[in-house]
């Protein structure tokens, strides 16, 4: 999935690449979560994400994802088999990430490891987890 450039030119020569469709923004979670599970895979390319919400958001879905080395993108997408890191700033290995994003994207296990790694960021697991924290550091007070 490739959401409409803002540039006019370079959304008209992204639509004339055979397989790319360019789409706007989605307006509701039904249309996101519909979008997410027709992707291949979901390319986040921001650098020092705090910890990438939409790669989170497309593994629940079971799509693979691909981030940035930096941040806590690696925490969301790495070492799992559900997605690939590139080097910040270094298209080329953007571009590799990408690719084997795609390969991952063609893989139907990859879709039910990605559902269950994102369980990992599941919103009740983690403020238990945070209340176990907070447990944990008064009781040391």
């Amino acid at each position: 999935m490739i959401e409409r450039p803002r540039d006019a030119a370079l959304a008209a020569s992204l639509a004339a690449q055979d397989g790319v469709e360019t789409l706007a923004a989605a307006r509701d979670d039904a249309t996101l979560v519909a979008r997410y599970r027709r992707a291949w895979t979901t390319v986040l390319p921001s650098r020092r994400e705090a910890f990438g919400l939409v790669l989170a958001e497309a593994l629940a879905c079971g799509t693979p994802g691909v981030g940035a080395r930096e941040g806590g993108i690696p925490e969301v997408i790495g070492g799992e088999g559900v997605g690939r890191l590139h080097e910040p700033g270094d298209e080329k290995d953007l571009a590799h990430a990408l690719l084997e994003g795609l390969e991952l994207g063609g893989d139907p296990a990859v879709g039910a490891a990605c559902v269950a790694h994102a369980q990992r960021f599941d919103q009740r697991r983690s403020v238990a987890a945070h209340l176990d924290l907070y447990r944990d550091l008064g009781a040391d007070g």
